[in-house]
């Protein structure tokens, strides 16, 4: 099996990558954490924001545009933190799986070349 040099550039990108996964994973789960921090914290606010008001004072509209600003906030935090720490954990040993597949049928085209 013969390798073209942009395929050959490719798959040395692909070992490059997978190299740096074992460094990479620790900074995607320290991303996830810090955005759970993040939305703990962003989660606090709404909540006192929200405790403050009561049927004898009504919501004002600085009280409604932080609601306003701060509930988008907190989905994409979820959303964020949910993706870094989930795909952290799904591959941890391996990184991409279909990456190091394809590195190791690589390797052996290469081996059993004549």
């Amino acid at each position: 099996m013969t390798f073209t040099p942009e395929e050959v550039a490719v798959i040395e990108r692909f070992r490059k990558y997978q190299r740096q996964w074992r460094f990479l994973r620790w900074g995607l789960l320290l991303a996830g954490v810090l955005c759970a921090v993040v939305l703990v914290h962003v989660a606090y606010w709404m909540f006192l924001l929200v405790s403050r008001v009561s049927p004898s004072a009504p919501p004002t509209a600085l009280d409604a545009w932080l609601l306003a600003q701060l509930h988008p906030q907190m989905i994409l935090l979820i959303a964020i933190a949910t993706w870094f720490i989930i795909r952290t954990l799904l591959q941890w040993r391996t990184g991409d799986p279909v990456v190091a597949l394809l590195i190791r049928l690589t390797d052996d085209a290469r081996a059993k070349k004549p």
